[in-house]
């Protein structure tokens, strides 16, 4: 299993995935050709490009030797609206040889990241596992793969099928970290620069939703119970999912939006023990309790209050990208009223209205307010 490969071999094999390139210059392409690896050693690298097609890449397939088949010791997986810094595979090759590991993870310059996955990428680390860094975190930058460490354990040798975004591979990603003998993580420098989108990417929940429920299975079967196995429930059930049910939530159609709550459901019942379910953020539980419960008009309301009032993130909207408020805005009583409303159903707030104490207690959280409810205001709080 030493990787070694036969005299002359390529060091990397790239497999180009995700949709056909549009005419003219490829980012992908072109960081190819500027490698320093492949021009210190034209041989250094093999395309495989299957799926994509277009007269530029197949030249390009030409050029770097596609025989259909994996001859590299390495292989990466480059997705066509990507690029490649020009030191890129070099750097990684050399980590991976350097520290014998299977697996590495290099930076994507732009890349949406948590502080502690920012952390994680600040310095070069010869070995890291699941329960000592944010590598669950940063799974979608694992793209440099030891051939030998795949074929010994029987994965896939392409391992992503063509035309998927190498994004959505967590399935892939996972048992390749979770079955390698070490994992190494290239820091201090940008490995992939993402292409500048030619269009808004259409909503992909559904994929994205897809992709962690595979993940999950596989983390179920080979991660060590115990710790192993809670870091990666606490990354698909503190991350994955709540980013699901963020802004851009609200741009799929309704359908969609039920079908994606339903999902979240069964692998919230599937795979989340209760106790780490409750440890969870509460802006996060709330909307993953609201989506299991397949309220999804509760959800809407819910994800439209946080982005206004305190949710940092941006969303796009028919090719617009909006920013949302990232200051908290004081909470008034008709504020906490409407997200009341949109919560709560009406048959449970009609039932609260009739008793003495709930009434109470209504007034004096408008005393400590400082002001005293309007006349719908007081209609919501006392009517019956």
């Amino acid at each position: 299993m030493t990787g070694s490969g036969r005299a002359g071999d390529p060091e990397v094999t790239v497999v180009l995935v995700g949709p056909p390139p549009r005419p003219g210059p490829s980012p992908a392409l072109d960081s190819l050709l500027a490698q320093s690896i492949w021009l210190r050693r034209p041989g250094a690298l093999q395309l495989l490009a299957a799926g994509t097609g277009g007269a530029a890449v197949a030249g390009c397939v030409e050029l770097f030797g596609d025989r259909q088949r994996v001859r590299g010791r390495y292989l990466f997986f480059l997705g066509t609206g990507e690029r490649l810094a020009e030191q890129a595979l070099e750097r990684l090759v050399g980590l991976a040889d350097r520290a014998g590991a299977d697996v590495v993870l290099g930076r994507t310059a732009g890349a949406e990241q948590p502080a502690f996955e920012r952390e994680l990428f600040e310095r070069t680390r010869e070995q890291v596992g699941f329960t000592d860094s944010a590598l669950a975190y940063a799974l979608p930058q694992a793209r440099l793969f030891r051939r030998a460490a795949l074929e010994y354990h029987g994965l896939p040798t392409l391992g992503l099928d063509p035309s998927c975004d190498p994004r959505f591979a967590l399935p892939f990603a996972v048992e390749a970290c979770l079955r390698s003998r070490r994992v190494a993580v290239l820091g201090g420098v940008d490995c992939l620069l993402a292409a500048a989108p030619e269009a808004p990417d259409r909503p992909r929940h559904e994929e994205r939703l897809r992709a962690l429920a595979a993940a999950l299975v596989v983390a179920e079967r080979l991660a060590e119970p115990g710790a192993e196995a809670a870091a990666l429930r606490d990354w698909a059930f503190g991350w994955e999912l709540p980013r699901l049910l963020r802004p851009d939530f609200l741009t799929l159609e309704v359908a969609a939006q039920r079908r994606l709550c339903a999902g979240v459901g069964r692998l919230v019942e599937r795979y989340c023990p209760a106790a780490e379910y409750q440890a969870l953020a509460p802006r996060d539980r709330l909307r993953l309790d609201l989506a299991r419960r397949g309220r999804a008009a509760a959800l809407r309301r819910l994800i439209r209050y946080q982005a206004a009032y305190g949710e940092p993130v941006g969303y796009r909207v028919a090719g617009e990208e909006r920013p949302v408020a990232v200051l908290p805005a004081q909470l008034g009583p008709s504020l906490v009223l409407h997200v009341w409303r949109g919560l709560v159903p009406a048959q449970v707030r009609r039932r609260l209205r009739r008793r003495p104490a709930w009434r109470g207690l209504m007034n004096r959280a408008y005393a400590r307010w400082g002001q005293g409810p309007s006349q719908g205001e007081l209609r919501d709080v006392t009517a019956v």
